[in-house]
Order: structure tokens, then C-alpha cells, then sequence
């Protein structure tokens, strides 16, 4: 099942942020672009004021993003995926397992 958790901006440097909601986190979220020469993930997550939180990796059309934080008990899955064809604004989706 996915659930719809934010809404987020891509930016001129390619960064996409916007803000993580939930019933009991309200916090900033951004992907940073990263070099991705070394077969790594294409984006850094920061979260609240600049904590790298995880990573995510571009697939096709949509971002598949891998939050870490203390606040977790296991690794948090979401998805971001672009709400129009400009992917000027990206619709964050939570994946909660069923």
C-alpha cells in the first residue's frame, strides 16, 4: 500500500525538497544529487536541519528512496514519482508494508 506523505519541488540544481508528513513526523526532506561515477546511489536524503538519512536511486521515471534514522525501528521505504510530465513537482509516497 502506498501512502501519500508530501509533495516535493525539483530545484534548478537538480536537489528535489519538499516536507515529510506523517501523524507524528512534520520535517523537511531534500535529494541531493550525488556522483554517481562509482555505481552508487544518484541522490543523498537529508532530513530536518542537513542529517544525511539515506540514499535514493533513480529507476525509470520514479526515485526510490531508503530512509535510516534513530526514529525507525528498520530502514523506511518511499518512492517519489513526478505528479506531470514537466517532473517539476514529485508526489512522495510512504510504502508501508502489507
Amino acid at each position: 500500500m502506498l501512502i501519500t506523505v508530501g509533495v516535493m519541488t525539483r530545484h534548478v540544481d537538480g536537489c528535489l525538497s519538499g516536507v515529510l508528513r506523517t501523524l507524528t513526523i512534520r520535517t523537511q526532506i531534500e535529494l541531493r544529487p550525488v556522483d554517481t561515477s562509482d555505481g552508487g546511489p544518484d541522490f543523498e536524503v537529508v532530513i530536518g536541519s542537513g542529517f544525511v538519512a539515506g540514499y535514493a536511486t533513480s529507476r525509470g521515471t520514479e526515485i526510490d528512496i531508503v530512509v535510516m534514522s534513530l526514529e525507525f525501528p528498520q530502514p523506511v521505504r518511499m518512492r517519489a514519482a513526478p505528479r506531470d510530465e514537466s517532473r517539476f513537482e514529485w508526489t512522495l509516497l510512504w510504502e508501508v508494508a502489507g
